[in-house]
């Protein structure tokens, strides 16, 4: 049993997501390295809930999706922003599971993402993609303006042409 627990806790603490376990009553009864090192230490932590760490608006948040798991025994998985333990605002993705503990209480398993480097460069992406854009449709204006100019070159070089063989054969 040691042994297992051991083996357990190492795989855990291994896992570079931060991973968390709240009871029915919403405290942080369980979590890896990870977590503790993005929210604060454990010994600080543990038998608290959002309240007691965020400000009342992201607590609320976390408070919401944590009871539509324990309502609906179904999944949940939301885009939400955090605040580190050096208040540092991230995004994150949290997907919360729920399960029954050994005691028969409701718990959940969460697994936290951040995704603040992602978005970050999907905005840059975005916003290069957007720039482009505007580049293609500058040349495109660019081109037709030039095309035209050919156009009207050629219509004057044909009719000097015309003109010319006219006034060669007059």
């Amino acid at each position: 049993l040691i042994e297992s627990r051991s083996f357990l806790r190492t795989m855990l603490d291994t896992i570079a997501d931060p991973i968390f376990v709240k009871d029915s009553a919403h405290r942080w009864i369980e979590g890896n390295k990870s977590f503790w090192e993005l929210i604060g230490p454990e010994i600080s932590i543990k038998g608290k809930t959002d309240y007691d760490i965020f400000p009342k608006d992201l607590a609320d948040q976390f408070w919401e999706g944590d009871d539509r798991v324990f309502k609906s025994n179904h999944a949940h998985e939301a885009e939400e922003r955090l605040r580190d333990k050096n208040g540092k605002d991230i995004l994150i993705v949290t997907r919360k599971q729920p399960f029954v503990m050994s005691n028969g209480e409701k718990g959940l398993v969460g697994i936290i993402r951040d995704i603040t480097v992602q978005r970050a460069m999907e905005e840059e992406l975005r916003l290069h993609r957007d720039n482009l854009q505007e580049l293609v449709e500058q040349q495109t204006k660019d081109l037709l303006i030039a095309k035209d100019a050919a156009e009207t070159a050629s219509q004057a070089k044909s009719e000097f042409l015309a003109n010319m063989s006219h006034e060669i054969r007059t």
